[in-house]
């Protein structure tokens, strides 16, 4: 898991398929989370 400056929308458009975002801390920081 990372946590990455950017907003819900744009970390759903940029992640790769294997990464997901898993929690919406704030307007422009979600934690990302994949296989590794």
């Amino acid at each position: 898991m990372a946590a990455v400056g950017l907003t819900w929308n744009e970390c759903k458009q940029m992640c790769p398929s294997d990464i997901a975002p898993a929690c919406h801390n704030a307007l422009d920081t979600v934690t990302v989370s994949g296989p590794k």
